[in-house]
């Protein structure tokens, strides 16, 4: 990865992101280009305002309000720099989420970093507005940073989830791009054998004997491609395990995030839906895994 946007808004969760923008530029030699966007074009003086002749007054606040954002977003730039970090800072006018696509197409971006205005857990909706548009319509991968950095060395603790297609080939890529030289590096698959192949569970023989064969055939297929990844992922000093749950994937990743002790530093997946304004979702278990995740997420796109 050659450039990373850091899209901010200047709240505690953006300074969240920045962390992980400039921790991961320095160790992947990157530039970081830092992007504040908001409407400025189209902001307009209120009814008071002109019924009162406050345009000036309404005009020099913009301003000062366009110049605090400027300097925020130059600090945040100057911070990088001292950090040994190649850094560039822009502030654009657009509806932010569009905007921030925008710019991330602008610079090639291969990395967008995005902090997360929601609540993980069963209240959770979205994300926040603008951290949602952008993963559903970047065509760069994103980063969602919602847990603080733990160690300065770097993602210590990952899980990639794989559906062993190249969607989740690119999010296992991408994970050993970012993750730390001594990372932990987990495959998830879950699986889960549907339809009349269940058939009915006699409370004394157990399954029925279809299912437990198509069971069987489904687990050592997978741990035999399983071996490929593992090799795939695997450094001199990593660990890489690959790992089989038995359940459907939207609910099986989250299930098996929760079940680990100590938690993950981030969770990767990949992505089968398509960019742009036709799209509504990201494919099930990637929507699912971005909104619920306790942790940061990458949503990694090829």
């Amino acid at each position: 990865m050659k450039t990373i946007l850091i899209a901010t808004d200047f709240s505690d969760h953006a300074k969240v992101a920045g962390q992980y923008a400039i921790l991961l530029a320095q160790q992947l030699d990157a530039d970081l280009v830092c992007v504040h966007a908001s409407i400025m074009s189209e902001a307009k003086p209120d009814a008071f305002e002109i019924a009162h002749n406050k345009l000036e007054d309404f005009r020099t606040h913009l301003q000062e309000r366009m110049g605090q954002k400027r300097h925020w977003l130059e600090l945040l730039a100057d911070q990088a720099s001292k950090q040994g970090v190649k850094s560039q800072h822009h502030l654009v006018d657009g509806s932010p989420a569009n905007a921030i696509c925008a710019a991330a197409e602008e610079v090639s971006a291969d990395l967008v970093i995005v902090g997360s205005h929601g609540h993980t857990g069963f209240k959770r909706i979205l994300l926040g507005s603008v951290a949602e548009k952008v993963v559903r319509l970047c065509k760069s991968s994103v980063l969602v940073a919602r847990s603080p950095i733990v160690s300065q060395e770097g993602l210590k603790r990952i899980l990639v989830a794989t559906d062993f297609s190249d969607s989740a080939g690119a999010a296992l890529d991408q994970a050993g791009v970012l993750a730390a030289q001594d990372a932990a590096i987990d495959i998830l698959h879950c699986w889960h054998v549907s339809g009349l192949a269940e058939g009915p569970i006699d409370p004394i023989v157990g399954p029925a004997p279809v299912y437990s064969t198509m069971a069987e055939h489904v687990v050592a297929d997978a741990e035999r491609r399983s071996k490929d990844l593992v090799s795939r992922a695997s450094q001199a000093q990593r660990k890489v395990q690959f790992h089989l749950f038995q359940g459907r994937a939207t609910a099986g990743v989250q299930t098996f995030i929760e079940e680990q002790e100590p938690g993950y530093d981030l969770v990767a997946v990949g992505t089968h839906g398509r960019t742009g304004l036709s799209r509504l979702l990201l494919g099930s278990v990637a929507e699912v895994t971005v909104r619920y995740s306790p942790c940061s997420v990458l949503v990694a796109r090829q």
